[in-house]
C-alpha cells in the first residue's frame, strides 16, 4: 500500500493477491519462493541497469546470467529498445499503483515498431493468465498517466533458465474488466476490515 493525498492506493500485484487472482504457489516452500522472488529481482535490476547502460555484465550471478541472456536475445531478434525502466505509475481514477518492467519501441516485423508495455517472467513454468491481470492492471494505469504515449502492445516475455525467451502478446483489454473486479473486491474487503 502507498499512501498518495492521505488515501492508500494498493498495488496491482496485492489487489491480485488478495482476491485470488495471483499465481498460485500452493504447496512452494517459503524458502524457494522467497528464493525466486529476489532471483526475479536481480534479473529485473540486471536489466534495468543494462537499459541505463551501467551495468557490468562479467558482474552477473551464474543464477541470473541465463535470464539476462534471453533478454539479450530478445532485444536481437525482436528488433526491440527500451526506453523506461522500472516505471512507477498511479491511475488516479481508480486509486492504484503498477510498477511496469519496461516500456520500449518493438519491432514485430510488420510495420512500424510499436511502443509496448513488457513484464519480464523469469520463470521456466508461467501461469499466463494471473500475468495477464497484472498487465492489464499496467496498461490502465500507463494510459491514465501518459494518455500522450499511448502503448500499442502488451506483452509478457517469459525469460527462461536456458537462455531462451518466449513472448506472450496479452490482449490487456480483454482482462481489464477482471482486473477492476479485483480491485472493487479488494477494496470492498479493506473497507469492510477483511483484506
Amino acid at each position: 500500500m502507498r499512501e498518495i493525498g492521505g488515501i492508500r492506493y494498493p498495488s496491482v500485484t496485492e489487489v491480485l493477491a488478495a482476491t485470488g487472482l495471483g499465481p498460485a504457489f500452493d504447496g512452494a516452500p517459503t524458502a524457494t519462493l522467497e528464493y525466486a522472488r529476489v532471483r526475479g529481482k536481480a534479473v529485473h535490476q540486471a536489466i534495468q541497469w543494462s537499459a541505463e547502460g551501467v551495468l557490468d555484465e562479467s558482474s552477473l550471478h551464474p543464477e541470473i546470467e541465463p535470464g539476462f541472456r534471453a533478454y539479450q536475445r530478445f532485444r536481437k531478434e525482436a528488433d526491440y529498445e527500451p526506453l523506461l525502466s522500472e516505471v512507477e505509475v498511479v491511475d488516479p481514477t481508480w486509486k492504484y499503483v503498477g510498477h511496469i518492467d519496461q516500456i520500449g519501441w518493438w519491432n514485430p516485423g510488420s510495420g512500424p515498431p510499436r511502443r509496448a508495455l513488457i513484464d519480464w517472467k523469469y520463470t521456466d513454468a508461467l501461469a499466463l493468465l494471473p500475468a495477464s491481470y497484472q498487465i492489464a492492471g499496467y496498461a490502465r494505469a500507463w494510459a491514465a498517466a501518459h494518455p500522450e504515449a499511448p502503448v500499442a502492445q502488451t506483452l509478457v516475455v517469459q525469460l527462461k533458465r536456458d537462455g531462451t525467451y518466449r513472448i506472450h502478446q496479452v490482449d490487456a483489454k480483454q482482462h481489464d474488466q477482471v482486473f477492476l473486479a479485483a480491485l472493487i473486491v479488494f477494496r470492498a474487503r479493506m473497507e469492510g476490515g477483511n483484506p
